[in-house]
């Protein structure tokens, strides 16, 4: 009687980027942590044992996202008469949070792309400016709009 037992064959595997040689990258899974833009591009896996050899498929690593948001029209300013209104406004792209800030601190509520101020008066004077930032924790900030409220001429 004849008794056989297959060995279980020793698989190795060894990962490619952009068809180089990926240096000690040799586990069954390739984990890349912290992807930076240095890491986008290609990616496949030789898998090889005693019976030869395997290419993966290609797998691409990309990102659409291209950096912090970017502010294609700022809030304008003005000088005003008590009692008017104005709305500020912002128009960003990549954004997705909005901040409004009265002198460099942050305004309760006044999250999204545009702020109403009505009845103003002397103590809305100041510099306005909108944070906006992206889903990836970037953000960027508005150049300041100056409010001013001032005094008719014939009451001054």
């Amino acid at each position: 009687m004849i008794l056989s037992v297959e060995a279980k064959k020793a698989v190795t595997y060894q990962w490619y980027k952009n068809n180089q040689l990926l240096s000690g990258k040799t586990d069954r899974e390739l984990v890349i942590k912290n992807i930076q833009s240095a890491d986008y591009g290609s990616y496949h896996v030789v898998v090889k044992n005693a019976s030869g050899s395997v290419v993966s498929s290609t797998a691409t690593l990309s990102s659409s996202f291209s950096g912090a948001p970017s502010i294609t029209s700022h809030p304008q300013g003005r000088t005003m008469q008590p009692g008017g209104s104005i709305t500020l406004s912002v128009t960003a792209t990549g954004a997705t949070g909005y901040q409004w800030q009265k002198d460099g601190a942050n305004i309760s509520g006044a999250t999204s792309t545009s702020y109403t101020l009505a009845n103003v008066q002397g103590d809305n004077n100041g510099t306005y400016r909108i944070i906006v930032s992206s889903p990836h924790g970037n953000s960027t900030t508005s150049n300041g709009a100056l409010l001013g409220v001032s005094l008719p001429s014939n009451l001054s």
